[in-house]
């Protein structure tokens, strides 16, 4: 059986998307040196840093290291669902919520945010989709003019 051999195999996406950190964070730490090399200003940058190239370092050993099962590494690739696109469209929807709270206040982005959110999470209802955000905009907008000391930017409410 194939299942029992293990070869060689490294997965070099993860070893190329941790070199893409780490290099954000060397980047981070030579523009925050190239500033001033005051140790208040390094305090958290440097030792960050640091971690982030300790982590990159095990990440590769273990890496170029891996042994996996023959079939596990000469497997394809999983194909295409569109499940997958539910995570970057709320990434792309929490982006439009916050561009929208500089522009529009918290009412009517929030209210969008949450419908939007409902409606890729595969939720059909128009009850649940335009009701369920209503309430909580409204509860949640009434409850912040309450609490807090200073006025929110509103647009309806």
């Amino acid at each position: 059986m194939n299942e029992d051999r293990l070869v060689r195999s490294t997965n070099w996406g993860h070893v190329a998307f941790a070199t893409f950190l780490l290099v954000l964070c060397l980047g981070y730490l030579w523009e925050s040196a190239s500033k001033s090399t005051d140790t208040e200003n390094l305090l958290l940058v440097l030792p960050a840093t640091g971690l982030a190239a300790l982590l990159y370092l095990i990440l590769l050993f273990q890496e170029l290291r891996a042994r996996r099962s023959a079939d596990e590494a000469m497997e394809a690739p999983a194909p295409f669902t569109w499940s997958k696109l539910k995570t970057p469209a709320i990434m792309f929807l929490f982006g439009l919520y916050m561009l929208g709270l500089t522009y529009a206040g918290f009412d009517i982005p929030t209210f969008l945010f949450i419908a939007g959110a409902l409606a890729v999470q595969g939720e059909r209802r128009p009850l649940i989709v335009f009701g369920y955000p209503a309430v909580f905009t409204v509860i949640v907008v009434w409850g912040m003019q309450k609490l807090l000391p200073f006025p929110i930017p509103t647009l309806l409410l």
